[in-house]
């Protein structure tokens, strides 16, 4: 918690005679870039964030609503990727944690649901959810660039006990921190229960195009097999 806590040191020497001495230290709690707990209702977009300022798209408009605490992502159709941005927010130390889920049971390839950790024009850092056919959750780190070619940071990995089933809520933990190399660390958990220790997957990356501050966004891809769209 934030706040100021004294901390003392004692050293004894093995002849049994002790010295102390003491200080404060202060912690401060983390800086809040963003938050949006979509209280509102919204078509055409996500409509501006409680923190964090203008939702932004270059998709479709029409692909993007708020309703009843919820943010939609719409995919009209397989092989559709609609992504929207937060570009006011601009950091090199950057965590986000969003709570995701989906309104179909996923077909072919399934679904994507991605968290951009840090972006720009150059590409950006991103955390992918698959949602696959079988009830399984993968989850890997990855770069992409400009173009949307995107390179894994290490290996997917499938979230070890986890099945979803249409209403569950996944919560994604997402960080990206430092410059040449930037740290990336994802956990993924469902909603309700307790945030595991440990992180799923951790990489490193010092692609120089990413190595600046870069913006938060999301980002849904429904797969080009899938036979569920609209979804």
């Amino acid at each position: 918690a934030a706040r100021t806590y004294a901390g003392t040191l004692t050293v004894t020497d093995n002849a049994g005679a002790t010295n102390q001495t003491s200080q404060n230290v202060t912690v401060v709690a983390p800086l809040t870039y963003a938050s949006d707990a979509f209280e509102r209702t919204a078509t055409n977009g996500f409509g501006t964030a409680d923190a964090g300022g203008v939702w932004t798209t270059l998709s479709a408009k029409s692909n993007f609503s708020v309703a009843n605490g919820v943010g939609r992502i719409l995919m009209p159709g397989p092989g559709n990727g609609p992504a929207i941005y937060l570009n006011s927010v601009s950091s090199t130390n950057t965590e986000v944690k969003v709570t995701v889920g989906i309104a179909k049971a996923p077909t072919g390839g399934g679904v994507t649901a991605s968290v951009i950790g840090r972006g720009g024009s150059n590409g950006d850092y991103r955390a992918q959810l698959k949602f696959l056919a079988n009830g399984t959750v993968s989850a890997g780190l990855y770069r992409a660039t400009s173009a949307g070619v995107l390179t894994a940071i290490g290996a997917d990995a499938v979230i070890p006990g986890l099945s979803y089933s249409v209403g569950d809520a996944l919560v994604i933990r997402f960080q990206v921190t430092g410059t040449a190399p930037a740290t990336l660390r994802l956990k993924v958990w469902k909603d309700g229960v307790s945030e595991p220790a440990g992180w799923l997957t951790t990489g490193t990356d010092t692609t120089a195009a990413l190595q600046a501050a870069g913006r938060v966004g999301l980002f849904a891809y429904l797969s080009g097999s899938s036979t569920n769209a609209p979804l």
